[in-house]
């Protein structure tokens, strides 16, 4: 099963969630030189997406439930999504929850 989800980015101008099996493959259109990817998945250590023209890409396992945020340019940016958190540090932080249909 594949599905994708395109939402607005601050900076970044659109997200792709895209599921194959295990896989979540994270894409984001944005004119930076470098994004970065930072989820609690992995407690915050950095992912450098791979660019493909306009699009950062990061390719990560699956998960049900995680939080997260982007750096463009050493930039923070959320995405527009629909719930986030307070941070320890002041900041918001994206919740990316899995839609299972």
């Amino acid at each position: 099963m594949v599905s994708i989800i395109t939402l607005q980015l601050l900076a970044c101008a659109t997200l792709k969630v895209k599921t194959e099996g295990d896989m979540l493959r994270m894409s984001f259109k944005s004119q930076a030189n470098e994004v970065e990817y930072y989820s609690s998945f992995n407690k915050f250590m950095p992912i450098k997406a791979s660019k493909n023209g306009e699009w950062h890409s990061v390719t990560i396992k699956d998960t049900a439930k995680m939080k997260y945020f982007l750096k463009a340019d050493g930039q923070i940016y959320l995405t527009d999504c629909k719930i986030r958190e307070n941070d320890d540090f002041g900041g918001e932080l994206c919740i990316y929850e899995k839609v299972i249909r």
